[in-house]
């Protein structure tokens, strides 16, 4: 009996012991989880891409985002850069002509954020002294707002944008910037999810060439 009750007292002391050392990790828990409810959620957008000619001077124009004050850039090993070395921020997000071909390198990529969003920019240099359109010739949209590409055309002019549905009334044609207007998009995209649209270049010699806009689906 005696050592039945001096087993109990044991016991009792060790379980009041535990239970005055032991932590609970409710606070912990409820820490972290504020901690993650409270960090901005970056959504990664389309990868941008442009080619760039080592002959050109005007800054490439980022055309399809939105404009936020607090945006930044890194590297691909998320190193942050200095902002005033990359971008202008004017009616458009524009990468700096003197930065790229300061460089050094045919190939440049970074991350730019913005508000809650990243995109990839990926620029590929080259050497070409004829018209060329800086943009990618392939775009994805839903019909709700213009798209605008952008060209170099140096001393030539855009002597030709055209499809078979397109009208003037459709496109702006504003110095190297091109911009076909949601109306027309979001009017071909009742009744197809892919549109063409030539275009050319003439200089020297006449450049030819197609963009393609996909509709991009939610």
């Amino acid at each position: 009996m005696k050592k039945i009750v001096l087993g109990l007292i044991v016991f009792m002391i060790s379980f009041m012991f535990v239970s005055c050392n032991d932590t609970s990790t409710t606070t912990t828990d409820d820490t972290s989880s504020n901690t993650e409810t409270t960090m901005k959620e970056i959504n990664n957008l389309r990868d941008s891409y442009y080619q760039y000619s080592k002959n050109s001077t005007q800054n490439i124009k980022i055309l399809h985002l939105d404009i936020t004050e607090d945006f930044y850039i890194t590297n691909l090993d998320g190193d942050i850069l200095s902002n005033d070395d990359i971008i202008v921020k004017n009616d458009y997000y524009e990468i700096k002509s003197d930065y790229l071909l300061g460089l050094g390198v045919d190939d440049i990529d970074f991350y730019l954020y913005f508000g809650n969003y990243r995109t990839l920019i990926s620029i590929t240099l080259n050497d070409k002294d004829e018209p060329y359109m800086i943009s990618s010739a392939i775009a994805y949209t839903d019909g709700t707002k213009d798209l605008m590409f952008q060209f170099e055309i140096f001393d030539g002019i855009v002597s030709q944008i055209s499809n078979a549905s397109l009208t003037s009334s459709d496109y702006e044609l504003n110095d190297n910037l091109l911009t076909i207007k949601k109306e027309y998009l979001d009017d071909m995209f009742d009744i197809t999810d892919e549109i063409s649209i030539n275009y050319a270049l003439d200089a020297d010699s006449l450049v030819i060439g197609l963009i393609n806009i996909y509709r991009e689906l939610s």
